[in-house]
């Protein structure tokens, strides 16, 4: 998460001098970061590696960045954001556990796009946003 953290820092106020000058806001967000990693160590927060950037990374990018959408909303202009996790419909999803440490590997694809619905779906605090 200390990556999503940086990288958003970065956008938000230019710090590594790539951008003509800090980002005065954002119209649409679109993140997909993810990775096809099965027999990997989990992350140092306990985290499988793909439920940490596929869901916990994006939230956090969004997060990190949704002052910048809402200075767009604000103006009366576009203000989206999307995560893709993938193609198709959910599955079920054991919220007791939550880090999907007991779900089968042919479940997984379901339960992880659940997952994705659920986090966009707990974002009511930003009602001017649109959330795909």
């Amino acid at each position: 998460m200390r990556n999503v953290v940086t990288a958003c820092t970065e956008l938000k106020t230019n710090a590594n001098g790539q951008l003509q000058a800090p980002l005065p806001k954002i119209n649409y967000l679109i993140v997909s970061q993810g990775a096809a990693l099965l027999r990997v160590p989990d992350t140092e927060e306990g985290l499988h590696p793909i439920l940490a950037l596929g869901l916990y990374g994006r939230t956090r990018a969004i997060l990190e960045l949704v002052g910048l959408l809402e200075k767009a909303a604000e103006l009366g202009e576009d203000s989206r954001a999307m995560t893709i996790g993938a193609a198709g419909g959910g599955g079920p999803l054991d919220l007791s556990d939550v880090g999907m440490k007991k779900v089968p590997f042919y479940r997984f694809r379901g339960a992880f796009i659940s997952t994705v619905d659920i986090s966009i779906l707990v974002s009511p605090r930003y009602i001017l946003l649109t959330f795909h």
